[in-house]
């Protein structure tokens, strides 16, 4: 497992937002698959290592990157490993930055960091149950990419 240090705004790992797609490409050495993600999307998405996805805008510039587990990375925030803890101290490590959105419909499955544009989510919030012991997900988008 490789440590990527989430930086908002910023990247992760060798991605940069705003980095083209070609440029996303080349920092995997063109390996990658382009898939759409859902039926109402207009643009591909790129998924690197086979969980690291990446969201482009309309100038096909990556505006969100998404880690899931599985990746061979462990994204990690302020020292913490986010997808290896349990979902409360992983949120704890970013709250210590800015507070989560407390109004977010989809609260225990997913918190929604609006100042850092930083998410975590889990499929369970059933912490009993494997799904729901951390979190499945994180990502992080361009500068107001949870306010647009």
């Amino acid at each position: 497992m490789t440590d990527w240090e989430l930086r908002p705004h910023e990247g992760v790992g060798p991605l940069e937002l705003g980095m083209t797609r070609d440029d996303c490409r080349a920092a995997f050495e063109g390996r990658f698959e382009e898939y759409v993600k859902g039926p109402s999307d207009d643009r591909t998405t790129d998924i690197f290592a086979g969980a690291v996805h990446v969201y482009y805008d309309e100038q096909d510039r990556a505006e969100y990157i998404e880690i899931s587990r599985g990746a061979g990375v462990s994204p990690t925030f302020d020292g913490v490993t986010l997808l290896d803890v349990a979902p409360a101290t992983a949120v704890a490590a970013v709250e210590r930055a800015a507070p989560y959105d407390p109004d977010d419909p989809e609260l225990g499955y997913s918190y929604v960091f609006k100042t850092l544009d930083l998410s975590l989510w889990r499929p369970d919030t059933d912490e009993s149950e494997p799904e729901g012991r951390t979190f499945a997900a994180v990502g992080i988008g361009v500068s107001g990419y949870y306010t647009f």
